[in-house]
């Protein structure tokens, strides 16, 4: 055997030995796998699942976060486990788990009654109750007709809106009397009080209070609000009252109608003439109601001073303009 020759053989055995433990280390592979037990098998590939849903879970996070329809309904089970534990408290009583039908039950019986039975119900027990008396509060430019507290007739309210009148911030010093009546119009009826109030609704006039025919007093305008009756006109001693005395007055309207000269300028001599002569002057029931409100004003004014300074016709205050309660007014029967 020459020497290339012996060179391959020794080659040739080489390879066939590697070979032969290559398939060695093959079977023994093979044969751990076989052996290996079957529990661990499964273990390994749950863990391989996990791992997986894991990844997942890392790519896809809102997937993650969000419960599932088994979650949802096992909370579902715990928060009506919850609320009925609420309702009946049971000590040391073990709570039992309810299912999905217990709970849409149970959620029926424990949901409130609508508000409209409840609105019902307390109607119809207000309803059998006494009512109490709810008192609001007073305020001072409410117009509350005042009656006077002397002995004589009542006052009546018959108010006036009160656009005819406005806010009161000044002392009262003065009382203002007049004459009104409807005689230019209705000269057979001239002391219809819906005709005389019609006046001051029309004219935008107005008086604190109103004298009738048979001594009835009606209040137009509360003592705290001026009225729009003396208009234009000056008093001797009083300057700074020019044209501004319905500020600081109380002003009282008397039906009557004076004399053919003073009523002039109102009504024409014909219509004069056809005026009933009772309805002329001022009858005594009108001053002793005059006197009774007088007293009564003065009692709750103690500014206004009883004297002819202060408790003056309209005539004083704006002369050759005005002409009530004129020269048929007794001035003596009340008392000044």
């Amino acid at each position: 055997m020459n020497h290339s020759n012996f060179v391959i053989f020794i080659l040739s055995l080489v390879l066939l030995s590697s070979c032969g433990t290559k398939e060695q280390v093959l079977l023994k592979e093979d044969h751990s796998l076989s052996t290996q037990p079957v529990e661990e098998i499964s273990v390994k590939k749950d863990v391989i699942e996990e791992t997986k849903e894991s990844e997942q879970a890392k790519e896809s996070p809102h997937l993650s976060t969000e419960p599932s329809k088994k979650d949802q309904e096992k909370k579902a089970v715990e928060s009506t486990n919850q609320l009925v534990k609420q309702q009946n408290p049971q000590p040391n009583v073990v709570e039992n788990k309810i299912s999905i039908n217990d709970q849409e039950k149970m959620t029926k019986e424990v949901t409130p009654p609508p508000i409209e039975n409840t609105v019902k119900n307390e109607t119809t027990k207000e309803s059998t109750e006494p009512k109490q008396k709810i008192e609001t509060p007073k305020s001072t430019e409410v117009q509350k007709p005042i009656t006077p507290t002397k002995v004589g007739v009542p006052v009546v309210p018959s108010l006036l809106p009160e656009g005819n009148s406005k806010p009161r911030d000044s002392s009262i010093t003065h009382i203002v009397t007049h004459f009104i009546s409807n005689a230019s119009i209705n000269p057979t009826n001239p002391y219809n009080v819906q005709d005389i109030r019609k006046i001051f609704l029309d004219y935008g006039l107005s008086a604190h209070y109103l004298i009738g025919r048979n001594g009835e007093i009606f209040q137009l305008v509360p003592e705290n609000r001026i009225a729009f009756h003396a208009g234009k006109g000056h008093l001797p001693n009083f300057p700074q009252y020019k044209d501004a005395l319905n500020a600081y007055s109380i002003g009282i309207e008397i039906m009557a109608v004076g004399t053919k000269e003073e009523m002039s300028n109102i009504m024409s001599a014909s219509t004069y003439d056809s005026i009933d002569p009772q309805h002329i002057g001022y009858t005594d029931a009108q001053y002793q109601s005059l006197k009774t409100l007088i007293e009564d004003i003065l009692d709750r004014n103690v500014t206004i001073k009883k004297d002819r300074q202060h408790i003056i016709g309209h005539d004083e205050y704006a002369p050759g303009r005005k002409s009530d309660p004129g020269s048929l007014f007794e001035w003596g029967n009340i008392g000044l």
